[in-house]
């Protein structure tokens, strides 16, 4: 029994993974900055129960998209990339000392970006050239 994949399944979940990593990145870089701010006026945030569910979302979409993307093209190339950025997110970061976080979570971050973008290319239907 022959499953198929469609590329728009794989397209979504490469497309959601990749911007929901990006702004992983953005909140990483510009937390610091804002909850200085913030704090500063005695705002208390939830940044820490934020930023789980944010790791746990990427790794999530990027498992799933992974496993779309392997099933569709064979190649672990994306798959590999997702699996890197997803454990610097899981395994390296919380290891870090707090001043190499945000470089551990920009790292990240563009590794599951390439991998998305590589698992959502692979998973383009070839195009048929005419001529």
């Amino acid at each position: 029994m022959s499953t198929t994949i469609s590329s728009r399944s794989t397209t979504t979940l490469d497309w959601v993974g990749a911007t929901l990593s990006l702004a992983c990145a953005v909140h990483c870089l510009g937390a610091p900055v804002l909850l200085t701010a913030v704090t500063a006026f005695g705002i208390e945030t939830g940044n820490e129960r934020f930023e789980t569910f944010m790791v746990y979302s990427v790794v999530a979409i990027a498992t799933g998209a992974g496993i779309l993307g392997l099933r569709r093209h064979g190649s672990l190339q994306p798959v590999l990339l997702l699996a890197a950025g997803a454990s610097a997110f899981l395994f390296l970061r919380p290891a870090v000392a707090h001043a190499w976080e945000p470089i551990v979570t920009v790292g990240g971050a563009l590794m599951v970006i390439a991998g998305h973008y590589r698992n959502w290319a692979m998973s383009k239907p070839c195009e048929v050239q005419s001529g």
